[in-house]
């Protein structure tokens, strides 16, 4: 299930993960409601989001620990 922003530039989904297999061709990142990021909805390793989304920590260094961890899994 997918909600689209109402300004269009964005999307919001919710995965049952349980009812639909996708893991081959899946391509999303997961956060959880602790607010840590996931690479994979069953992975056991996850990353603490909250420090990182602290007002004073620039969007540049958000964006490149994202990065960072995405591409490295």
């Amino acid at each position: 299930m997918e909600f689209v922003y109402e300004d269009g530039k964005g999307k919001v989904g919710i995965i049952a993960s349980v009812s639909k297999p996708f893991c081959q061709s899946c391509n999303r990142i997961r956060i959880t409601a602790e607010g840590k990021l996931r690479n994979y909805l069953f992975a056991l390793e996850e990353r603490d989001l909250k420090p990182s989304l602290r007002p004073e920590i620039k969007e540049e260094a958000t964006l490149r620990m994202l990065e960072t961890n995405v591409v490295s899994k």
